[in-house]
């Protein structure tokens, strides 16, 4: 059975494709192959092959957040709220 190809064009962020085809070098693959992976990967899980969720935030980020949060209770502008368990 003879395989074909086609040509694919999407858009990417640039700084993000830049990364991408850095790190498939470094793994020695080319983007394509990469690519290829991924497509058979999520084919065959029907999905994803990893975990998808929202990232959670740097240390750095976290302590900025809760520093805001804390300002903001004591100059007053916060809310007191009950805990619940569920």
């Amino acid at each position: 059975m003879a395989s074909s190809t086609v040509a694919v064009t999407r858009r990417f962020d640039k700084d993000l494709l830049v990364e991408f085809d850095s790190t498939a070098d470094a793994i020695g693959i080319s983007p394509t192959s990469a690519m290829t992976v991924f497509m058979k990967q999520f084919v065959a899980h029907r999905g994803f092959p990893f975990e998808v969720k929202v990232p959670a935030p740097r240390k750095d980020e976290y302590i900025q957040e809760m520093d805001e949060i804390f300002a903001e209770m004591r100059a007053g502008k916060a809310e007191a709220h009950e805990l619940v368990e569920a």
